[in-house]
């Protein structure tokens, strides 16, 4: 947030065009990069650490993958009725049921083989649960606030 307000201070003010801004931005923290991992070019967690534990060793238990995937349909399903209820009432045209139980069925579909094929061996990693999750608040946040 920090450097797009300052990318967009440095474009109002002085009116650098953007792709020299981002050029420029982008070679200064490349720069940045090189001076924080030094001569040996990585920084090196320790593989007992818990952001490596979070990242590589850690899965869902299998049934509790199932009900988020479950869950995840079925909050889909009634965010569908609810707008098609809601288009309905306001005299519009909406989404019909079989549309909506046939959108349903292939977000199971879609969810529900990866999740399976992902059980056979270790199963759902936390690290995806938790991208999903991001993706989900950005998607609410970019799309329903202002």
């Amino acid at each position: 947030m920090l450097v797009g307000l300052l990318y967009g201070f440095l474009f109002t003010r002085f009116g650098v065009p953007s792709f020299v801004i981002t050029l420029a931005g982008l070679l200064g923290f490349l720069g940045l990069q090189l001076w924080v991992l030094g001569k040996t070019g990585s920084i090196n967690i320790p593989f007992d650490s818990w952001i490596v534990q979070f990242a590589q060793q850690w899965f869902l238990p299998d049934w509790l993958s199932y009900v988020l995937v479950v869950l995840t349909v079925l909050v889909f399903a009634a965010q569908l009725v609810f707008i098609a209820r809601r288009r309905t009432k306001a005299e519009l045209t909406a989404i019909s049921t079989t549309s909506i139980v046939a959108r349903s069925v292939g977000l199971l579909v879609v969810l529900g083989v990866p999740t399976w094929y992902l059980n056979q061996a270790r199963g759902v990693g936390l690290m995806f649960l938790l991208f999903l999750v991001l993706v989900v608040v950005m998607n609410f946040f970019l799309l329903r606030t202002r």
